[in-house]
């Protein structure tokens, strides 16, 4: 008798097991990412930020946890949804850092992404 069927469960190696870990992580972070945005604007785009907030594998969990959620703080509190104000104090509202989004650094890039999508997404809604 193969020993995966004596413990009635495939065998899984280091690699795999490490791997189905990691997935587990992220469906709890998406979990509790998505309680915490429940009953704002960006609740009804989630499953869309997901999909630009691409995780790629290599990604740290903790660096896809924070995009997402710098993406959901974008959506939620887009300038143009109350008043007009420059980029940089709407950085520094959300980050602490006026250059945080400046052309050419990954949360800059990363903004401008979420801005694209954001108004292809509400163009469609």
């Amino acid at each position: 008798m193969p020993v995966g069927e004596f413990f009635e469960e495939p065998l899984l190696g280091r690699q795999e097991q490490k791997s189905l870990r990691e997935q587990e992580k992220k469906e709890r972070i998406w979990e509790i990412f998505q309680r915490d945005y429940e009953g704002t604007p960006v609740e009804t785009a989630l499953e869309s930020l997901r999909s630009i907030v691409k995780d790629n594998g290599s990604q740290e969990l903790a660096k896809w946890d924070k995009m997402l959620r710098l993406g959901a703080e974008i959506y939620n509190n887009l300038p143009y949804r109350s008043t007009k104000m420059y980029l940089a104090v709407f950085a520094a509202m959300r980050t602490g850092n006026p250059h945080a989004f400046d052309i050419g650094t990954a949360d800059g890039n990363f903004y401008i992404r979420s801005y694209r999508w954001i108004w292809k997404y509400e163009e469609l809604q």
